[in-house]
C-alpha cells in the first residue's frame, strides 16, 4: 500500500506543479522527494547553511538551494512555490508549518 507522502507527490506532480521542500532523504520529506523524482518531476531543496552540515541531504535532487538564515529559507519557497502542504512529525514542526 503506497504511503501518504507517495500519494501526495504523484498527485501534485499530476497537476504539474514544482515540489519545492527541505532537501532531506529520511522520514516523510525523503519518500515524498523519491516518489516525485520516480514519476519524473522536478524537485527542488531550499536549505540554510547552518542546516546543512545537520542534515542528511538529499543529493539526488534537480536543485539545492543554500541560503544564509531560516528566514530567507521560507522567503525563497515562497517565490519558487505555487502552494504548501505540511507535513509536520510532531508539536514543534506544526506549530513552524503555521509560521510559514
Amino acid at each position: 500500500m503506497p504511503k501518504p507522502p507517495d500519494c501526495l507527490a504523484r498527485r501534485w506532480l499530476s497537476r504539474a506543479l514544482l515540489w519545492c521542500m527541505a532537501p532531506s532523504n529520511v522520514g516523510l520529506m525523503g519518500i515524498a522527494a523519491d516518489a516525485a523524482l520516480a514519476a519524473g518531476g522536478k524537485v527542488v531543496g531550499v536549505i540554510p547553511r547552518f542546516l546543512q552540515a545537520k542534515e542528511v541531504a538529499h543529493h539526488a535532487l534537480t536543485e539545492i538551494h543554500i541560503t544564509h538564515t531560516m528566514h530567507e529559507r521560507k522567503a525563497l519557497m515562497a517565490e519558487l512555490s505555487d502552494g504548501f502542504v505540511a507535513l509536520p512529525v510532531d508539536l514543534v514542526h506544526s506549530t513552524s508549518c503555521l509560521k510559514f
